[in-house]
């Protein structure tokens, strides 16, 4: 087992920390990768595909969605652009992994529509898709919930204030939004979130 810390340094290029989980080994880094397109300190988003391999996305400074891959045994295999250009620079990121192959990427586009990449085993991100109105703040958090048997709620605060939930069914689609209550919050704001 290992692990692995992962930031992107001021010169905008991808950068991680490994080190062997089971010794006391020290930290090995700062590993590289790409070119320096992304937005230095913007948000990092990691999915787990398996015991050995790992994704780091992150959106550009044209406000496209990155995509790198790490495996232990190759070290980074490069990073991507997936999609278009649709996303404000920087912007949070939100992942729910049901396992390692049914994975969602969840990101609010510049135009306030909540978009969603999936993943597959053999094919990688696909997406994305949009769900629901233009009614939230380009960028802003997500915060997704679990409640421990596999049902998974992307909550977030729209533009008047109000918090919505998405949720996804037993069929992987995103169902929502629904209202959680009045409109007493800042448009986007952040959210914190736990099951217990």
């Amino acid at each position: 087992m290992a692990e692995m810390v992962i930031s992107i340094d001021r010169f905008g290029v991808l950068n991680a920390f490994r080190r062997d989980a089971a010794s006391s080994a020290a930290w090995v880094g700062p590993d590289p990768t790409g070119v320096p397109e992304l937005v230095p300190g913007a948000i990092v988003a990691i999915l787990v595909r398996s015991a050995t391999a790992l994704n780091a996305l992150s959106v550009d400074k044209n406000g496209a969605l990155n995509i790198a891959l790490y495996d232990a045994s190759a070290g980074w295999l490069g990073l991507d652009v997936v999609g278009d250009a649709r996303f404000v620079p920087g912007s949070n990121i939100a992942v729910i992994e049901k396992t390692a192959a049914d994975q969602f990427v969840i990101l609010i586009d510049r135009f306030g529509v909540l978009n969603v990449f999936t993943t597959d085993a053999n094919v990688g991100l696909q997406g994305p898709d949009t769900f629901g109105a233009a009614v939230f703040v380009p960028g802003s958090s997500i915060e997704v919930i679990n409640d421990g048997q596999g049902n998974y709620a992307a909550v977030l605060a729209d533009i008047n204030g109000g918090l919505s939930a998405f949720y996804v069914d037993a069929n992987d689609d995103f169902v929502g939004p629904e209202a959680l209550g009045g409109s007493v919050f800042t448009p986007g704001c952040s959210i914190a979130g736990a099951t217990f």
